[in-house]
């Protein structure tokens, strides 16, 4: 059986925490990529937020990228903001 070559979402290579044994993709810290964002490109914690969430995030549904994984603190942050 031929190995699936792992997809990377560009500009998130810090934010690489691991990798899923089960389906060979890499395993992301939205925390991580919130920040990458927020020096990266000067955008505030909220618009961070939803641009990871429109852009990349939502593209799992796909099943054809990486895995993420959400820190507890951040969404409850986000959703007091």
């Amino acid at each position: 059986m031929e190995e699936e070559e792992k997809v990377k979402w560009d500009g998130f290579d810090g934010a690489i925490i691991g990798n899923c044994y089960y389906t060979n993709r890499y395993i992301y810290d939205t925390d991580i990529m919130i920040t990458t964002l927020m020096a990266r490109d000067g955008m505030s914690y909220g618009d961070a937020w939803e641009y990871l969430e429109f852009n990349v995030l939502n593209h799992h549904l796909t099943g054809d990228d990486g895995k993420y994984i959400t820190p507890i603190h951040l969404v409850r942050e986000y959703e007091i903001d």
